[in-house]
């Protein structure tokens, strides 16, 4: 199984981008990050909704002290004006700098075990410096499930 049969396209993500549109991207397209490419045009970094909302939302004590938090917080009452807000930042100050990339034609067991060396649940798929797209988690799961319905539809 090579990772072209698994990817899915995705825009990607440049200087000045607002987070509503990086955001409105990811839930497009149903993945967790996209690539950053710089003025220069080169892939140089991605944003990640999992970074840009803990940069924006959530304070380093609530994510410290999660599990003894109550249900209702003083400081979210107002959570759809500060998600408005946050909607309003452009991404220049969320791009995560590192970027781990693959080209088409490996294997999804060498992306699953690079995944699993950096601890992501995605990688970037990019052939002779041209972005493809991404493969995440979630798609080869999915394509496991695909495959194993027509195996078992073929018995």
């Amino acid at each position: 199984m090579k990772l072209k049969n698994i990817l899915i396209p995705t825009g990607v993500t440049t200087p000045g981008m607002l987070v509503r549109d990086a955001f409105a991207e990811c839930v497009r397209a149903q993945v967790p990050a996209i690539p950053f490419r710089n003025d220069k045009g080169e892939l140089s970094g991605r944003v990640s909704l999992r970074h840009t909302m803990k940069k924006t939302c959530l304070p380093d004590f609530m994510v410290e002290m999660a599990y003894v938090l109550g249900d209702d917080l003083s400081c979210v009452r107002n959570a759809e004006e500060k998600a408005m807000e946050v909607l309003g930042y452009t991404i220049d100050e969320f791009v995560i700098p590192k970027f781990y990339s693959l080209t088409t034609d490996i294997t999804v067991i060498k992306a699953l075990a690079i995944m699993e060396k950096h601890n992501s649940s995605y990688l970037f798929i990019v052939d002779d410096g041209v972005y493809k797209g991404i493969v995440t988690t979630l798609a080869i799961a999915q394509r496991m499930v695909a495959l194993d319905r027509t195996c078992a539809s073929s018995k």
